[in-house]
C-alpha cells in the first residue's frame, strides 16, 4: 500500500542518522567554545521567573556578574571567528537535510499518482471487457476515483515543488 511506501520512503536513513550526529557533534562543540551550558545542564535553571527576578531588584538583592568575568572583545572576535564556520556548515547540512525530504516527498508523491493511474487504466480495460452493466458502472465510478486521487497527488507534488 501507498501508506506503507510513503512510510518507508520518509524514514530516516544512515545518512540522516550521520548528519544528525554531525549536527550534535557540532552543537556540542558550539557550546564547548562558548561556555554555553547544555540543555540537560541548564535544566530548570534555564526557566526565568519574572517576578522573583523583580523581588530581587526592589530588595536590591540580584546580583550581576562582574565586568571582569565577561569576555573581553579579543575572546568575543576569535569565538565569531572560530563559529562562523561551524555555523555555516550546520546551516548547509540543515538545508541538505530539508531539500532531501521534499525530494523524497515528491518522489512518493509522484509513486503514489503513477499508481493510481496504472490501476484506473488497468480498470478502464476490465470495464471494456465486463459483460454486466453494474460491472460496468460500479467499474466507471471507480475509475473516476482513482482519477481523483491521481489529481490529488499532483497536485500535491505541485505544491511541494512550489514550496520546495
Amino acid at each position: 500500500p501507498i501508506s506503507v511506501i510513503s512510510e518507508q520512503l520518509l524514514a530516516p536513513d544512515e545518512d540522516d542518522a550521520q548528519r544528525a550526529a554531525a549536527l550534535a557533534s557540532l552543537l556540542q562543540m558550539v557550546r564547548a567554545r562558548v561556555g554555553a551550558p547544555s540543555a540537560h545542564e541548564a535544566g530548570a535553571a534555564s526557566v526565568l521567573n519574572v517576578d522573583d527576578a523583580a523581588q530581587e531588584v526592589g530588595r536590591g538583592s540580584l546580583r550581576l556578574p562582574a565586568v571582569a568575568s565577561l569576555p573581553s572583545a579579543e575572546d568575543l572576535m576569535r569565538a565569531r571567528d572560530t563559529l562562523a564556520p561551524l555555523a555555516r556548515r550546520a546551516a548547509e547540512l540543515a538545508q541538505q537535510v530539508g531539500e532531501r525530504r521534499v525530494a523524497i516527498a515528491r518522489t512518493a508523491t509522484r509513486f503514489g499518482g503513477a499508481g493510481a493511474g496504472a490501476q484506473a487504466e488497468r480498470l478502464r480495460g476490465r470495464v471494456e471487457r465486463a459483460e454486466s452493466v453494474v460491472a460496468r458502472q460500479v467499474g466507471t465510478a471507480t475509475i473516476v476515483g482513482f482519477e481523483a486521487v491521481q489529481g490529488a497527488f499532483a497536485a500535491l507534488d505541485r505544491g511541494l515543488a512550489a514550496a520546495g
